[in-house]
């Protein structure tokens, strides 16, 4: 019979108690509503939860990657968004924005700088942006914000029919500033559901019954 070391299983319980995962390598399904659906995956080093949302639209790759690539258009779908501008537009497919952050019930606004970049082959069937923050381009802190330290984000989409795509987006924050880690990681899990159903509804409306 296996023995178990007693002093493993403080540890055990408190991950348990404080909702982390006790293997922190694998994603972890948090739920699905509306046909989109959470995971989240520890990480260490921030002592955050990584997010990734999944979902189906039937609308055509190229114009979902249209719409993400519209940075202005951002606030129309985005519901975490109240603000955001181009900084510096490096090419086509490489830019700086700046961008703030709703706040979430206790959490006040952030705001962040983000280097993006976008590949795509639409002959494939791929499209990806990849974000991170930016801490090499210098923009003023306004009264009242807090400045997100780390920011890391991956939008995929892959095509896998006619007039339907696989979108999938993984998203690392930490928010700075003080806040219970528990709340972090509810706004974390929280984040991707309102903005992804909106934009499918931008991308792939609902016709009207008649």
């Amino acid at each position: 019979m296996m023995k178990i070391n007693p002093n493993i299983l403080p540890l055990f319980f408190i991950m348990l108690l404080l909702n982390l995962p006790v293997f922190a390598n694998d994603w972890e399904f948090v739920h699905e509503k509306e046909n989109v659906s959470i995971s989240k995956k520890y990480d260490k080093k921030f002592n955050v939860f990584e997010v990734k949302a999944d979902t189906i639209i039937d609308a055509e790759i190229e114009a979902i990657g249209a719409v993400l690539m519209d940075i202005n258009a951002y606030p129309e779908w985005d519901t975490e968004c109240s603000e955001i501008k181009v900084l510096n537009r490096i090419s086509e497919s490489e830019v700086y924005v700046y961008y703030v952050a709703k706040g979430f019930l206790t959490i006040s606004d952030r705001d962040v700088v983000i280097y993006s970049k976008v590949e795509k082959d639409y002959e494939k069937g791929v499209f990806e942006i990849t974000s991170k923050s930016a801490k090499e381009y210098i923009v003023p802190l306004r009264k009242g914000y807090v400045r997100i330290e780390v920011f890391r984000e991956k939008w995929r989409l892959e095509r896998i029919g006619v007039k339907k795509t696989k979108l999938t987006v993984t998203s690392l924050v930490n928010p700075g500033g003080k806040i219970v880690k528990w709340l972090v990681n509810l706004a974390a899990t929280s984040s991707f559901q309102e903005p992804l159903v909106k934009l499918k509804e931008l991308v792939a409306p609902v016709p009207p019954n008649n």
